[in-house]
C-alpha cells in the first residue's frame, strides 16, 4: 500500500526559524514578504446542528487548537475555547496576523480527550518521532495502558472525542478585500464499534460479558495522510467488557458503543485473525467467532468509521456474526435487518 507521510520539523516546533518544507513538485516558492492576513477556517462541526460544548455529543468541538507554522515567520498556536466557539457563525473562525506565503496548518480539537495540552509546543515536539515505515517525521501519540481509549459509549469522555486535520503546503495570500476561507475536513481520531446483540431466543437474556480479540492498539500517528496509517509499531491486546447487565428481550436486540483507536491487527494471513467477538451471556459462552463479511475476516479498523457487528444470539449458545464498515457521521445509523 503506498503511504504518503508529513514532516513536521522538530526545530519549528521549538519555534526555531526553520523547516523542512515539501515543495519538489512545485515551480513556485511563497516566501514570507512581511505581510500579514486575517484568514477564516470552515469547519462543519461547528454549525449549529452539533454546538460545541453538548456532553455525549459524537461530533461536538468542545476546545479547538490552530497551530500554524511559517518558514521565516515563527509560529502561531491560538486555543478557542467554548466561549470562543459558541459565538461563531456559520462554522467559521478568524485568525488575524497570519503570515503571508507558505505555511503549514495542524488543527487539533478536543485534544483532552487523549489527556494532551499542546499549550507548550515542546510537548507536541516530543511526540516527533521518526517513523520506522519511511524514516519520515511524524507525531505519535502513545497509550501504552490504554487509559483514554477504549471506551464505552455509556462512558464517553467529558472533553470529547479527539480530531484532527492538517496541511502542511497551505499558501496564505496577500491580503484583499476577501477573506481567505481554507475548509477543515476534521476527523475523529479513532472509530466507532456498534455492537448489535439480536436475541433469537424464546426468552429474555442478560448480557454479563463481551470478548473483544487482540485489535485494541496502544498507539496513534495523531495526523492522519493515508486511509490506514497506522504505526507499524503498535501493540495489540485483547479486551474483556466485565460486570455488564444488558437486558435483551426475547426477540429483540440491544447496542453496545465503544469507540477504539484505530488498528491493523493483522498484517500476516498465516496469523490467526485478531477481529473476534465473544458473549456470557446468563452464564453461557458464546465462544469468540471472527468479523466476516461475504466470507472475509476484517484486517484492519480505519479512524473516522463505523463497524457495524451484528451479533446474532441463538440456543444453544449458537453465535452467527456479520459486520459492515460504514462512513462515520452525525446522521443516526439504521442497523441492517439479521437474515
Amino acid at each position: 500500500m503506498k503511504r504518503l507521510f508529513y514532516n513536521i520539523d522538530r526545530l519549528f516546533v521549538l519555534c526555531v526559524i526553520a523547516v523542512m518544507m515539501l515543495a519538489c513538485n512545485k515551480t513556485e516558492v511563497h516566501q514570507y514578504s512581511g505581510e500579514t492576513a486575517t484568514i477564516r477556517l470552515k469547519i462543519p462541526q461547528l454549525e449549529v446542528i452539533s454546538r460545541v460544548d453538548v456532553a455525549g455529543v459524537e461530533n461536538a468541538i468542545n476546545n479547538l487548537r490552530v497551530i500554524i507554522l511559517s518558514k521565516n515567520a515563527g509560529s502561531i498556536n491560538k486555543l478557542f475555547t467554548p466561549a470562543d466557539l459558541s459565538s461563531t457563525s456559520g462554522g467559521m473562525i478568524t485568525i488575524e496576523n497570519v503570515p503571508v506565503g507558505e505555511v503549514q496548518m495542524y488543527v487539533i480539537a478536543n485534544e483532552g480527550g487523549l489527556g494532551l495540552d499542546y499549550s507548550d509546543l515542546a510537548t507536541l515536539q516530543k511526540q516527533v518521532i521518526t517513523a520506522p515505515e519511511t524514516g519520515m517525521r511524524k507525531v505519535l501519540f502513545q497509550d501504552e495502558h490504554r487509559e483514554y481509549f477504549p471506551k464505552r459509549g455509556s462512558l464517553f469522555p467529558s472533553a470529547g472525542l479527539p480530531m484532527s486535520w492538517m496541511n502542511k503546503n497551505l499558501v496564505i495570500e496577500s491580503p484583499t478585500e476577501t477573506v481567505q476561507t481554507i475548509d477543515v475536513a476534521l476527523l475523529r481520531a479513532v472509530a466507532k464499534l456498534n455492537i448489535v446483540m439480536n436475541n433469537t431466543t424464546s426468552n429474555p437474556i442478560t448480557i454479563q460479558e463481551v470478548y473483544l480479540g487482540s485489535f485494541f492498539a496502544n498507539s496513534l500517528y495523531l495526523f492522519r495522510e493515508t486511509n490506514l496509517d497506522v504505526p507499524q509499531n503498535t501493540g495489540y491486546v485483547t479486551w474483556d467488557f466485565t460486570d455488564l447487565l444488558i437486558d435483551v428481550p426475547s426477540k429483540s436486540e440491544e447496542t453496545m458503543v465503544c469507540y477504539v483507536y484505530p488498528s491493523f491487527a493483522w498484517r500476516n494471513i498465516n496469523d490467526p485473525c485478531p477481529y473476534e467477538i465473544g458473549f456470557k451471556i446468563n452464564n453461557a459462552t458464546y465462544e469468540k467467532r471472527n468479523f466476516v463479511q461475504d466470507g472475509k475476516e476484517l484486517n484492519s479498523i480505519e479512524r473516522n468509521t463505523l463497524i457495524n457487528i451484528n451479533a446474532t444470539l441463538s440456543e444453544p449458545a449458537n453465535l452467527k456474526l456479520r459486520f459492515i464498515v460504514e462512513p462515520w457521521d452525525s446522521v443516526k445509523v439504521v442497523v441492517p435487518p439479521f437474515e
